[in-house]
């Protein structure tokens, strides 16, 4: 089964670097609070389209780092 079309789409686009930090905030922490899109709403002034987006970008980190090292 595929991915969704969007998350297809969000690969190939450049994440702004407030979407970045807290993606990489997100794959750093081994416990994030929930619920997880107000956290990084408040903490990043994230809007919740771009928190969506920190959550996925940082899954994907977590696996290339579980697959590379």
């Amino acid at each position: 089964m595929t991915a969704p079309h969007v998350h297809a789409r969000a690969r190939e686009l450049p994440h702004p670097p407030e979407v970045v930090e807290a993606a990489q905030y997100l794959s750093d922490t081994p416990a994030p609070p929930r619920p997880i899109v107000p956290h990084l709403t408040e903490r990043f002034g994230l809007d919740p389209s771009k928190a969506c987006a920190a959550i996925y970008l940082a899954g994907e980190m977590r696996l290339l780092r579980r697959v590379f090292g």
